[in-house]
Order: structure tokens, then C-alpha cells, then sequence
């Protein structure tokens, strides 16, 4: 499918899924991979995750990483549950504009540089070459292998660094048991799946283009107030822990006060959906 047609495809109305009530999450929070120690969380979390699936073999000092992770178009995020690390993903930028080292180097280039290429080319004005960002390395640990919660707020967070990224496409290089799941999250099918290097399994590679990002809002409400003007982006880049769900407003609470804490844009309402029902239970690695 050219990126015409997935853009085509993208702009048609989207069922909503089903919605756990907001506050059900207040345990869940997340910090940016900016200190070694929360490298090394990242990194366990994927040796284990990936171990548990059999994509890898063990390493002995229990650590996956690769070269992206000292790229600086790269940036990792790690999620907890009760302050014990949960999960991880990192986004990678691919600009191939860009002089920077490392800067038209990224994971799914690897196996789909030409199809990566072709997608960008005429993005943006004048027909200059897009930019895209690639979500990749979502991973949850063993013990969080069926808690979608995790997963619901590993792409919440990383939509900051989409919006940062000021990004034209979104991309992932996607296990075919796992394209239903991002076909709900705006994603189009881009090309037919090929051997990932280094790991025990097959990858298609998957788009959804930003031009059709608050389209792909009205569908996702786990996306709902992610926005760089918030408080939570600034934290999120000092390095801070930060909730990841707002925290719904009770009763005895003022409209206002439950603007605040609620944040702006976000309905008390709606919250995260049912992944579960939306992915049939696969196992992220």
C-alpha cells in the first residue's frame, strides 16, 4: 500500500473502543530514560521481555541494547506499576535532511530504508522529505505480560516525544500477530513483513501520518491532552517520575478543581481503552 492510499485510509471514521474509567491508574507512572540507572531499568526490561518470548538468547549480564540506544535521535521511556519497572519504549527520529550524526539512522530503516524514503518524499511543502519517528522496543516485563495497562500508557508517553519530534509519520516495524492492534491506533500496513536482524522473529512495517493525528484522537482516548504545553512534557524532560493518567475528579470537587487536576482537553469521562479486547491478549514482547 502506497502512503497515499494509508493516508486515504486513515481520514475514514473510527469506531470507539471501550473505556475503563480515569483514577483506575493513578499507581502507573513513567520517567525518561535520561540517567544510567534508568537505562539499565529499559534494558533489563527488554533482555527479560524479549528473553520470555524466545526472541533472544540470554545475555549474561541480563541487558538488551543496541546502537540506537547511544544515538541522540533516540529516546527511551520506562513505565511502572506500583513504582516497580513494568515496561519500555523507546522512539528513534529519522530525518534524513538532517546533517546530525545518526540522523537518517534508525531500526526500521534496516530492513525498509527504500519504502521508509518513498513514504517521506513530498511531505512536506515545496515536496521536501518528510520527517518520521519509529516506536520501537515496546516491551512489558514477564510479570506484566497480560496488564494492558502498560501498554496503554507506553504509547501514551511516547506521544510526547511524537509531538516534540514534530514528526510527519509515525512509524513501527510491527509482528503480524500485533498489526490488528496498531491498525486501531491509525496505523496503515506499508509493507509485508521481512526477517528483523538480531531477533527470532518477522516484521511488516506499519505508518500513521500526523496530518491525520487529531483523527486518530477521536478513536484513541489514551491520547487525549498529551500536548508539549502541559506539565507533565516539562517533567518528563527533567528526568522527573510523572503520573501518566490524570487523575479523574470526585464528586465534591469544584469544576474547576477538577479542570486542573483532570488537565485541559481531557474528559473525566474517558480514559484508557479496553486493550484487551482491541489486541485479543497477544504478548508484547
Amino acid at each position: 500500500m502506497d502512503h497515499v492510499t494509508a493516508q486515504s485510509a486513515l481520514s475514514q471514521p473510527k469506531a470507539r473502543h471501550n473505556w475503563a474509567r480515569l483514577g483506575e491508574s493513578e499507581n502507573i507512572h513513567a520517567r525518561l530514560a535520561i540517567n544510567e540507572t534508568t537505562r539499565r531499568e529499559a534494558y533489563a526490561l527488554r533482555h527479560d521481555g524479549y528473553l520470555s518470548h524466545g526472541y533472544i538468547d540470554a545475555r549474561p549480564d541480563g541487558l538488551f541494547s543496541d546502537k540506537y540506544d547511544e544515538y541522540t535521535n533516540s529516546k527511551t521511556i520506562v513505565v511502572y506499576k506500583n513504582f516497580v519497572p513494568a515496561g519500555s519504549v523507546r522512539v528513534c527520529v529519522f530525518d534524513p535532511s538532517s546533517q546530525a550524526y545518526g540522523a537518517d539512522q534508525i531500526p526500521a530503516a534496516d530492513i525498509f530504508r527504500k519504502e521508509i524514503l518513498e513514504l517521506l518524499r513530498g511531505l512536506r511543502p515545496g515536496g521536501q522529505m518528510g520527517r518520521a519517528v519509529e516506536i520501537t522496543r515496546l516491551t512489558r516485563h514477564p510479570d506484566f505480560a497480560s496488564d494492558n495497562e502498560i501498554v496503554s500508557a507506553l504509547f501514551r508517553i511516547a506521544g510526547y516525544l511524537v509531538l516534540e519530534a514534530q514528526a510527519d509519520a509515525v512509524l513501527s516495524a510491527v509482528r503480524p500477530n500485533h498489526a490488528k492492534f496498531y491498525r486501531r491506533m491509525g496505523f496503515q500496513k506499508i509493507e509485508e513483513p521481512r526477517e528483523y536482524p538480531g531477533l527470532n522473529f518477522l516484521t511488516g512495517l506499519m505508518a500513521c501520518f500526523l496530518r491525520n493525528y487529531e483523527g486518530v484522537k477521536q478513536s484513541v482516548s489514551i491520547l487525549d491532552a498529551v500536548s508539549l504545553e502541559d506539565d507533565a512534557y516539562a517533567a518528563l524532560n527533567r528526568g522527573d517520575l510523572i503520573s501518566v493518567f490524570p487523575k479523574a475528579p470526585t464528586f465534591d470537587q469544584t469544576p474547576n478543581q477538577a479542570a486542573i487536576m483532570v488537565g485541559p482537553g481531557l474528559n473525566a469521562n474517558r480514559s484508557m481503552p479496553n486493550l484487551g479486547e482491541v489486541m485479543h491478549a497477544p504478548s508484547f514482547a
